[in-house]
């Protein structure tokens, strides 16, 4: 291009947040100073008052109203929509506690190349 258009040009972009694992972050985020155990999903140390509902990818429709749900559950306290272990799937917190598993397992975590996870 030699010359900006004097005029808009037509189009959109959109954007679309997905995890690695390719599952939506649900639930209270980790407390970055935080101390103590990182093994165990419920013994990591929360920011308080913060819920998170994001990473919904490509399949934010199908996503929203169960992970809303779940949200709203964690942040209001009430009783979980999804078992113990679906709420850990989808823990924020869920990478940390992997990566703590796997050095206290004398491991070191990398992260997926992109050619490794599931397809879409």
């Amino acid at each position: 291009l030699d010359a900006v258009p004097a005029s808009p040009q037509a189009g959109r972009v959109a954007w679309r947040l997905g995890a690695p694992d390719k599952l939506p972050l649900v639930g209270g985020l980790p407390d970055p100073g935080r101390t103590g155990r990182d093994d165990r999903h419920a013994l990591v140390p929360r920011l308080p008052g913060l819920v998170a509902c994001t990473a919904l990818g490509s399949r934010g429709i199908t996503w929203a109203a169960l992970c809303g749900e779940l949200a709203a559950a964690q942040a209001l306290g009430g009783p979980l929509p999804l078992p113990a272990s679906l709420v850990d799937a989808v823990d924020p917190a869920r990478f940390l506690v992997r990566r703590s598993r796997l050095a206290t397992n004398g491991r070191t975590s990398t992260p997926p190349r992109e050619t490794e996870c599931a397809d879409d």
